[in-house]
C-alpha cells in the first residue's frame, strides 16, 4: 500500500471535479479571497488528526469540502451541483494507486446569509502512512500459526 498525503487526495478531487465539469466552473484552493469568478468552487480538505498506529502505520480522519460560490443563490441549481459532485466522486475516489472508500456525502450551508452551498465528501478513517522495505521495514508475508491442545 502506498503513503497518501492530504494534498495527493485534493489532488484526485480537484481532477474529477475538472473531469465533470468540463471548464463550466473554475475551481480554487481556499486561499483565493478576492479576483475568483462566479460560478465557482472552492475545494479544501478537512482532517481531525492523525493517529499514529504502530512505527510503520499511521492513519487520519479525512473529509473533503466543496464549497459552491453561484452568481445568484439558486435551491435547484444547487440540488444539481451536490448531484453532480457525487456522481464526480462516486464511492470510490482514486488516489495513486489506491481507491478510497467514500463513506457518504452531506450539504451544509455557510456565509453571511447562510446561503453558500458546502458538499463534505466523508472518507473516514484513512491509512496514509505505511513504511515499507525501502525504508528499511519488510512486511509480513505469511503467518504460521500452531496451536496445541494441552
Amino acid at each position: 500500500m502506498t503513503a497518501i498525503s492530504e494534498l495527493d487526495i485534493l489532488v484526485a478531487i480537484n481532477g474529477a471535479l475538472q473531469k465533470e465539469f468540463k471548464g463550466e466552473l473554475k475551481i480554487y484552493g481556499r486561499e483565493v479571497s478576492d479576483g475568483y469568478k462566479t460560478p465557482s468552487l472552492f475545494t479544501e480538505i478537512v482532517t481531525s488528526g492523525t493517529a499514529i498506529g504502530t512505527k510503520c502505520h499511521a492513519s487520519m480522519q479525512v473529509s473533503g469540502r466543496v464549497t459552491y460560490f453561484e452568481k445568484m443563490p439558486d435551491s435547484i441549481e444547487e440540488l444539481k451541483l451536490f448531484n453532480r459532485v457525487k456522481k464526480a466522486l462516486g464511492k470510490y475516489l482514486e488516489v495513486g494507486d489506491r481507491k478510497l472508500t467514500i463513506h457518504g456525502y452531506s450539504t451544509s450551508y455557510t456565509g453571511e446569509r447562510n446561503n453558500i452551498l458546502q458538499v463534505a465528501i466523508d472518507f473516514g478513517n484513512v491509512v496514509i502512512w505505511i513504511r515499507d522495505e525501502e525504508e528499511g521495514y519488510s512486511a509480513m508475508e505469511n503467518v504460521n500459526v500452531e496451536l496445541k491442545e494441552e
